[in-house]
């Protein structure tokens, strides 16, 4: 007698949904653990790496130069502001309330940081000069951080047609060169060699998208986390783990 091999059943198409919305149950709750441990393990050391710069005198945020340099106004000089007001041109007087740097900006960091400090130069191009006013380098970005530890934040908006779209951050190095690229939600100014960075994960448009329509977080961020990342000051992904080491 002939046998007929028996046919495996055919999964229907409810049951396909059945087990993704099941293997969607079990693996989300073990990535938000995963994230969240990881960015707990990222803090701490972060924290430590401060301790550590402050107890042997590296910089943890902006330091001023000792320059003998007085931000001023130049009151004579006003001119408008795109939203209407009035503002003035800037430069610097020393102590003796000489003119050292003409007021020719219409806009100059009230300090230099790192023999550097940020300008609209009189073309309204956005730079960094130096000392003596010659031109470091110019930049495009929508805001500029001073620098630290030889690395200066950078932002840019997502979105330059919204009207207050988020902003991506990255790091410039002293020559103007983009080091890290303006993708990340947050950064850390650099300590000593590294920065810690927030990453966008596949939850973050979900966060966006219901941040719209919302107007408070209700613990969001919990739920559709960013991961944090440690970077060195190529730009590149380090592990905690180097960063610890480091610190010995």
């Amino acid at each position: 007698m002939l046998t007929h091999p028996m046919k495996k059943p055919k999964l229907k198409a409810r049951h396909w949904l059945l087990l993704a919305i099941t293997a969607l149950v079990i693996a989300y709750p073990a990535s938000l653990v995963w994230i969240h441990t990881s960015n707990a393990r990222h803090e701490r050391v972060w924290d430590n790496l401060r301790a550590h710069a402050r107890m042997h005198g590296i910089p943890t945020r902006p330091t001023p130069d000792q320059l003998d340099l007085i931000h001023f106004y130049d009151q004579s000089q006003p001119y408008t502001l795109s939203y209407g007001g009035t503002n003035h041109m800037q430069g610097f007087k020393n102590a003796a309330g000489e003119i050292v740097i003409a007021p020719t900006y219409f806009s100059l960091d009230k300090h230099f940081h790192e023999g550097l400090v940020s300008a609209v130069l009189a073309d309204k191009t956005q730079g960094f000069i130096r000392p003596d006013e010659s031109v470091a380098f110019i930049t495009d970005f929508d805001y500029v951080e001073p620098f630290v530890n030889g690395m200066a934040m950078v932002r840019r908006k997502s979105d330059p047609n919204e009207p207050f779209p988020p902003l991506r951050h990255g790091f410039i190095d002293q020559t103007g060169t983009v080091v890290v690229e303006t993708k990340y939600d947050a950064a850390k100014d650099y300590v000593g060699d590294y920065t810690m960075v927030r990453e966008r994960t596949i939850y973050s448009p979900i966060y966006d998208n219901l941040m719209d329509g919302l107007d408070i977080d209700v613990g969001l961020q919990w739920l559709l986390p960013n991961r944090l990342r440690f970077l060195d000051k190529e730009g590149n992904r380090v592990s905690p783990s180097t960063v610890k080491r480091s610190l010995r």
